[in-house]
């Protein structure tokens, strides 16, 4: 059987079968081949996830100083903050980090998520999902309220362009000094590139995020922060700045869940320093100043918000940190 073409072209059904057979050969070898790739970013973004986290660890500050480092990316990628609330069960919480990386095949971007990758000592204030070209950016300070607690890291991406305006002295002159990217610090708005994000110390007016002097107010929202202890004072002012409010209020939680178990710890270490014979301390002194530090700690860690309370909390842990410094033998 031949189907003829009156225009002059004459195929067989066997020549219009393998072409059909071919075809769909084709299709199976290109659906085959795109879930392989599918398939390899998945488990090359989840690895990504994991990699990210083990970075962060040479970040973490020495001797109390802010570090700043960036994290270059071979390809346009995107970085997902998630942030798990500390329970009664677990007042650690959690911090969950996820990638995705743009590709030429495909989708732009998978909508299946990589596997999110979970640590429970590290603080990443940021936007929920940051992404950038080839770099980001990582500011890693102590957070100190009033023995260390933990490094709190803030992370941006070349995307994210941030104009300070007017800061306080000394925290403009930490910035020229670190000199982090994409972070200009100025004392007009005027000299602000149009695309960057305008934070303001001094005005309102075409401002993004307005500093003031306990809360920060962005999104139209209102976070609260106190300067900490040490020479890093502006510590959550920082984080508060460089992470979405929700972030922002998860991660206080978690931060505070640490301090009511550090408080824990150190009573511990109290009561058995005082059992010692070979060495003279009596820390009653401090001993009802700790307890009270661990249950407005744990308190606050177990508030669904940033709670107003931390201008309390700050009076207990300065009264904390001035026994201490009485102390013949210090806990911290």
């Amino acid at each position: 059987m031949k189907i003829k073409n009156k225009k002059g072209f004459e195929f067989s059904f066997g020549w219009i079968f393998g072409i059909l057979v071919g075809a769909f050969i084709l299709f199976l070898a290109i659906y085959a081949a795109t879930n392989l790739v599918n398939v390899m970013r998945f488990q090359g973004e989840t690895e990504l996830g994991k990699t990210l986290g083990t970075l962060l660890y040479p970040i973490e500050t020495n001797l109390e100083e802010a570090k700043f480092a960036q994290i270059n990316v071979p390809q346009e990628t995107r970085i997902f903050n998630v942030c798990k609330e500390p329970l009664p069960s677990s007042v650690f919480g959690a911090q969950k980090l996820r990638a995705a990386v743009k590709s030429g095949i495909g989708e732009e971007w998978q909508k299946d998520p990589a596997v999110e990758s979970t640590f429970y000592n590290k603080y990443i204030f940021s936007a929920n999902m940051s992404q950038g070209k080839k770099q980001f950016y990582v500011l890693s300070k102590p957070l100190e309220f009033p023995f260390k607690i933990a490094d709190v890291m803030m992370l941006w991406s070349d995307k994210e362009k941030y104009c300070f305006i007017s800061p306080f002295p000394d925290m403009a002159t930490e910035l020229v000094r670190i000199n982090p990217k994409n972070i200009n610090v100025t004392s007009s708005s005027s000299i602000c590139s149009a695309d960057s994000i305008k934070v303001c110390f001094s005005s309102s007016i075409g401002c993004d995020i307005i500093v003031g002097s306990d809360t920060v107010t962005k999104d139209s929202e209102s976070l609260p922060y106190v300067e900490t202890f040490g020479d890093d004072k502006y510590t959550l002012l920082y984080a508060a700045i460089f992470s979405d409010p929700e972030i922002y209020k998860c991660q206080l939680n978690r931060l505070m869940g640490r301090a009511s178990q550090l408080a824990e710890l150190y009573a511990q270490e109290s009561n058995s320093l005082e059992r010692r014979t070979d060495i003279t301390c009596s820390f009653a002194t401090i001993s009802s100043e700790l307890s009270s530090y661990k249950t407005q700690a744990q308190s606050e860690a177990l508030s669904p918000t940033p709670n107003p309370n931390l201008q309390t909390i700050k009076s207990t842990a300065h009264s904390l940190k001035q026994k201490n410094g009485l102390l013949t033998c210090k806990l911290f």
